[in-house]
């Protein structure tokens, strides 16, 4: 099958890994070297991926408008040159994906489109059809799956972690073990799994992004029993933190350090008095999905109401069904599904960072001030910045310093766990570069002499 695969789009260091993506899963359907559409500064970090493929520039720069008559024409060239139909599409443009604009003139039978943000690394794993059957069926791997977290003893509150699922499979069956087959050395392979069996209601899972974990459907759900717990579930503020190297904290963490956890829950509420923050869970895939939409604009602006629901409601399509929250003072840890997530806060939350950090205009082109009744109508006419995480980050960090100073040294590690989940090296360094951001725009002043971060008036 001729194929054109449209990295145009993609995020600046991810062109390499999508056009793998859509090689390793089409292999077998591919004819001959498919087109690879790309501008100028895209070729070099294909790397010895441009030996398979045939590159063709679109220049330094293209409208998609652009970009999509490109993709027309090629698609007639296949026809011009006999190749047989159909031919296939990927491509992260929204003209492209829908048909529209020059590409529309193209019969629409002889093509078929599939969008290439479905072959990011932060997608869901490949299809179940795309699983080594060879190596394992499918229909047994799960079964093996919940049989090991059975025999862990694994609950809603005494879940395992995603990242300890392999040696547990490999003592069940051999065939688990990275040097079994190809496709179980693939970084994915454990995340299809549990991909498929939570698919399927044979597990159940919580936490997000690295810190995923997991136990069998069966086992016993342990309800929110009072109604502190219910209010608590309900608002993201006062979801689950962490300690040092991710772990719930024990007794004695909280007889011995009163001070780490006062603070945290100072940087918490600093955030939830004004319904800023913190959804530690979901606020970078939020980030993500905004930058995902916001790629879509073409010659219409979006609205700030649009951007923010259609990127919560992809949000909450990807999420775990639960949240784990973290027990405090000795209790223990309690669990709520997703549904019980206020994304509608989440939503606002997007529209006023956008507004704080100057993203939104009204319709006469003016820069949209924080105003609650304007925000949902404000627009959005062009596509976010790459460093958006880090522009709607530092608005956080802005709220949480216009009622407390940073103690830097001492109270670093706090603040990331409140933002991050986490308090490893990643988390710290993610947290230095938000306030080197606030720093180089003159928002934030470090007092050496106390070791002091504050806002600046």
């Amino acid at each position: 099958m001729s194929t054109i695969i449209d990295i145009t789009r993609a995020h600046k260091g991810s062109e390499r890994r999508v056009v793998e993506a859509v090689l390793e899963r089409h292999a077998e359907e591919l004819a001959g070297h498919p087109v690879v559409l790309g501008f100028e500064s895209q070729a070099f970090p294909l790397g010895a991926v441009t030996a398979v493929v045939d590159f063709r520039s679109a220049g330094s720069w293209q409208p998609e408008a652009e970009v999509n008559r490109i993709i027309a024409e090629t698609l007639e060239s296949f026809r011009d040159r006999g190749l047989p139909a159909p031919y296939r599409v990927f491509s992260f443009h929204h003209l492209v994906i829908n048909r529209q604009g020059r590409l529309g003139e193209v019969d629409s039978g002889t093509f078929e489109v599939r969008p290439l943000r479905d072959y990011t690394y932060s997608r869901a794993a490949a299809p179940s059809e795309e699983w080594p059957e060879e190596l394992i069926p499918l229909s047994e791997a799960v079964v093996m799956l919940e049989r090991a977290l059975t025999r862990a003893g694994a609950t809603p509150t005494k879940a395992i972690l995603k990242s300890d699922i392999r040696h547990m499979l490999v003592a069940e069956d051999p065939r688990f073990r990275k040097d079994a087959h190809p496709a179980a050395a693939n970084s994915h392979f454990i995340s299809a799994l549990v991909d498929r069996a939570r698919a399927q209601g044979i597990i159940k899972t919580a936490g997000y992004g690295s810190k995923v974990s997991l136990w069998p459907a069966s086992a016993d759900i342990e309800p929110v029993s009072s109604a502190v717990d219910l209010q608590l579930a309900a608002s993201p503020s006062e979801m689950p933190r962490q300690v040092r190297g991710g772990q719930p904290p024990t007794g004695a963490d909280r007889a011995g350090a009163p001070k780490e956890r006062d603070r945290s829950q100072v940087f918490t509420d600093a955030m939830r008095r004004t319904n800023f923050g913190p959804f530690p869970e979901v606020r970078t895939d939020f980030y993500r999905q905004l930058m995902e939409v916001s790629a879509q604009i073409t010659t219409e602006p979006f609205t700030a109401r649009y951007l923010c629901r259609e990127s919560a409601e992809r949000v909450k399509a990807k999420a775990p069904e639960g949240f784990l929250r973290r027990g405090r003072d000795g209790a223990e840890d309690s669990y709520f599904p997703k549904e019980r997530y206020a994304w509608d806060k989440l939503q606002t939350f997007g529209m006023r960072a956008l507004a704080r950090a100057g993203l939104l205009h009204d319709k006469d082109g003016n820069l949209m001030p924080e105003l609650p009744f304007a925000l949902p109508q404000a627009l959005i006419t062009a596509p976010l910045p790459d460093d958006l995480d880090v522009q709607l980050d530092a608005e956080v960090v802005l709220e949480v310093l216009k009622s407390v100073e940073l103690e830097w040294a001492s109270e670093r590690a706090d603040l990331a766990g409140v933002l991050f989940s986490a308090r490893e090296e990643q988390a710290l360094d993610r947290l230095d570069q938000v306030i080197s951001h606030l720093h180089g725009l003159q928002k934030v002043h470090y007092d050496p002499d106390r070791d002091v971060l504050r806002r600046v008036p």
